[in-house]
């Protein structure tokens, strides 16, 4: 939910993510709050999520 806040909301609370997030001190229409380390997360699974989609790609162009 987080990621889905920083790409679709620039990162801006909004209600959605009021009523999923399990943070506490977050407030409506503030600038989530990210650690290091949840940022490195965030980044990680995207890379694993491109890493996956370039495998199935390469996967199928090989099988023709």
């Amino acid at each position: 939910i987080t990621r889905h806040l920083f790409v679709h909301n620039a990162g801006v609370i909004d209600m959605d993510y009021l009523k999923r997030s399990t943070k506490q001190n977050e407030t409506l229409n503030t600038k989530v709050q990210i650690t290091s380390t949840e940022a490195g997360e965030l980044i990680n699974s995207s890379i694993d999520a491109i890493q996956e989609l370039v495998s199935l790609v390469d996967k199928r162009i090989n099988s023709r």
